[in-house]
């Protein structure tokens, strides 16, 4: 079972920023999660809400805001915003990296930075997964970068179960804890398709999901999810 960082480490240090991911890469997460929206300059960072408020001492729509302007604002700890570009350079390749698209438009830019990944750093396909609620951006995504894995994420029980997932092409697909069921997982698995699941903190949470045979959790803190001890 994969074992990903939500945010980095959302429980351990400020969400999204490089504090946070350095600390999910230093307790060996198998792949870690990030959320990205494009700023006013049309770079891609990190920031999970539409606005920044919840995440900085600022005010206001990402989208309204520079990157240079963004720079400025405390993520938490003294952190700055990064780009995606400063994660992937931070994470190179010691896990996959799953980019939540979150603002609408973004998957063409994600698509750049990747693609220069690939011709100039030699990355593997599998060093990435794209996902996003929004559907039709993941599609879209999917179009300018078929060789990349993507998940839609969806937080119900699905009426036509994986199927949404298999027609888009999907590698995964990334279900809210509160709704995964057997159904939902032997489904996905007859179709090829993994199931992750968000997101889970708790010990016993896990032990139900691996008795669901899910293929991987999303999780603030691997420490408190596995029991193990983290040496500071």
């Amino acid at each position: 079972m994969l074992i990903i960082g939500h945010r980095g480490a959302a429980d351990l240090a400020p969400e999204n920023t490089l504090k946070s991911i350095q600390i999910a890469l230093d307790s060996k997460v198998d792949m870690i999660e990030i959320d990205i929206s494009l700023c006013k300059s049309g770079e891609a960072v990190l920031m999970h809400d539409d606005k920044v408020d919840a995440q900085t001492d600022g005010h206001g729509y990402i989208s309204d805001f520079t990157l240079s302007e963004l720079k400025k604002l405390n993520a938490g700890d003294g952190e700055q915003i990064p780009t995606l570009q400063e994660v992937i350079d931070l994470i190179d390749s010691h896990c996959p990296l799953n980019i939540e698209i979150k603002g609408r438009g973004s998957a063409e830019e994600v698509a750049r930075i990747l693609h220069v990944e690939f011709l100039d750093k030699a990355r593997s396909h599998e060093d990435f997964l794209v996902s996003s609620f929004d559907h039709c951006e993941l599609h879209r995504f999917k179009k300018l970068c078929p060789e990349i894995r993507i998940s839609p994420i969806i937080s119900c029980h699905p009426l036509s179960l994986s199927l949404l997932a298999e027609e888009i092409g999907a590698w995964s697909l990334n279900v809210k804890r509160e709704y995964i069921s057997r159904e939902i997982v032997e489904d996905a698995h007859k179709r090829g398709i993994k199931i992750l699941v968000y997101t889970v903190n708790l010990p016993e949470e896990l032990s139900k999901l691996k008795e669901l045979n899910v293929d991987g959790v999303f999780t603030n803190d691997k420490y408190r999810l596995t029991g193990e001890k983290r040496v500071i």
